[in-house]
């Protein structure tokens, strides 16, 4: 298959067919563009199982689409107070910053959080459509 792919995070564009005068096929693939290690490791499993023959591709795919469907293991306000605390903790112990610094670095990244949570589907939905 004559084929060109080119991957932009939260978009897959594929080109199929020749570049004579018959022209090829375009199309665009959104997918969500954040990496998520958990889903990464359970993809892997199934990975594993069917190379080794434990279990059939036939049987594998509906374990992958559920691993698709699946929601993450945290909810946004869980991710947001993860992010506060990770980053001030990093403040504190990396850096030798005070409580102050602790706070204002734990703002910043919960600030970052939520716009990663709210603005990052709506800015990058809206580039290529």
């Amino acid at each position: 298959v004559d084929a060109e792919f080119v991957y932009i995070p939260g978009i897959i564009i594929c080109n199929f067919g020749d570049q004579g005068p018959d022209g090829s096929e375009l199309h665009f693939i959104q997918c969500d563009s954040r990496l998520n290690l958990g889903k990464l490791h359970d993809l892997h499993e199934i990975y594993r199982r069917v190379v080794h023959d434990e279990i059939s591709a036939k049987d594998a795919i509906p374990e992958l689409d559920a691993l698709l469907q699946a929601p993450p293991i945290y909810n946004s306000y869980v991710q947001l107070a993860i992010a506060f605390l990770i980053s001030a903790l990093v403040c504190a112990l990396a850096f030798g910053g005070s409580f102050i610094d602790m706070f204002i670095a734990g703002t910043g990244s919960a600030i970052l959080s939520i716009m990663r949570v709210s603005l990052a589907s709506v800015v990058s939905s809206n580039v290529f459509e």
